[in-house]
């Protein structure tokens, strides 16, 4: 629950309300993981910014080649654009504990694999 996210981070508050939490899972076929080996991490990104921002954060975390393609996908379906910016797509999509769930994979690109 985003709640708990408040609570854990309680000096912060005031950024929260500039934010929006979002709960990032790598795809289970995916070979990529986050340092610590997990597939899951919870991000706090300011609502003005755009989603080209986010994936910049998660390309540098994640240590991908340039020829490597993210893909941001919502509910299992819907695919981001990059140039959306966050509050637009959080306030369409946010769970109802108040996370914007995003499933992440990646695609080679340029023939590469």
């Amino acid at each position: 629950m985003s709640e708990n996210f408040v609570e854990k981070y309680p000096d912060r508050v005031q950024f929260l309300m500039i934010t929006s939490p979002i709960l990032l899972q790598i795809s289970l076929r995916s070979r990529l993981r986050f340092q610590d080996q997990t597939t899951i991490k919870k991000y706090l990104v300011s609502k003005s910014d755009h989603f080209y921002h986010f994936l910049q954060v998660i390309r540098e975390t994640l240590h991908l080649q340039k020829q490597e393609s993210l893909y941001l996908f919502i509910n299992n379906s819907g695919l981001i654009k990059a140039e959306s910016q966050v509050d637009e797509i959080y306030q369409k999509f946010k769970s109802s504990d108040g996370f914007l769930r995003i499933n992440l994979t990646e695609y080679p690109s340029f023939g590469n694999e």
